[in-house]
């Protein structure tokens, strides 16, 4: 299922979203944050990586990605639910066209 068709409840101890909610348009993304929010169980944890760069567009192969800042990421989750954000990392890392590149990862918990 897409992340915007999540309709859980206090179902999940966890979600990891390594390398997939990078791919949500810009706008839609605190919308989303806001589902994994709700299907999290009180206490639950979410981790989330997103491909760094502070813009919107498509890499060599044609995929869309929203490439977000640290700042950007820690304001989505604030703009979508009242997550305890545990830890935001900067990292070079590698993607799947072969580069390496700046990402950001977050750690973020649904309070108790």
């Amino acid at each position: 299922m897409r992340f915007d068709e999540l309709d859980a409840v206090d179902k999940y101890d966890g979600v990891w979203a390594h390398a997939s909610l990078l791919h949500v348009p810009r706008v839609a993304l605190p919308g989303v944050l806001s589902l994994v929010f709700r299907a999290l169980k009180p206490g639950g944890v979410h981790f989330a990586s997103f491909k760094g760069g502070g813009c919107e567009g498509r890499d060599g192969l044609g995929r869309y990605f929203n490439y977000l800042t640290a700042d950007e990421v820690r304001a989505a989750f604030r703009r979508s639910a009242a997550w305890d954000i545990q830890a935001i990392t900067e990292y070079r890392g590698r993607g799947y066209e072969g580069g390496q590149g700046p990402w950001v990862r977050i750690t973020a918990r649904k309070p108790i």
